[in-house]
């Protein structure tokens, strides 16, 4: 008896769970501020691109060259950046960079110097 009350309590409360994702912007501050530690972390500068399957990456300098760092979630698909990268350095700045996502009437996202998005 107890046990069926449970299981009919929880699947109402199962029902009604609303699981939360971040928008497109959220998630873009996410992987900036992630980059801005790891810098500051490694004391080398870390950089944010966009692959070819329109995927945000992450990059960090070893030994004069860029490395793949892996993020710790998955990345949402369809971005792309007008630049070649959007640098992040150990002090905590950013060099500044223009991301889109979508096609046609695309959303525009700037990356400003101390690494805050605002969308356009």
């Amino acid at each position: 008896m107890v046990v069926t009350i449970l299981g009919l309590l929880a699947a109402l409360g199962i029902s009604r769970m609303h699981f939360f994702t971040l928008p497109p912007e959220g998630m873009l501050q996410k992987t900036l501020l992630y980059a801005k530690e790891e810098a500051r972390k490694n004391l080398a500068p870390f950089r944010v691109v966009t692959t070819p399957e329109g995927e945000v990456a992450l990059q960090g300098r070893v030994n004069r060259e860029w490395q793949g760092q892996k993020l710790p979630w998955k990345s949402a698909r369809g971005w792309a950046l007008h630049q070649k990268a959007c640098y992040a350095y150990p002090d905590g700045t950013f060099s500044p960079a223009l991301f889109t996502r979508g096609t046609g009437k695309a959303c525009r996202y700037h990356v400003t110097v101390t690494g805050n998005v605002v969308v356009e």
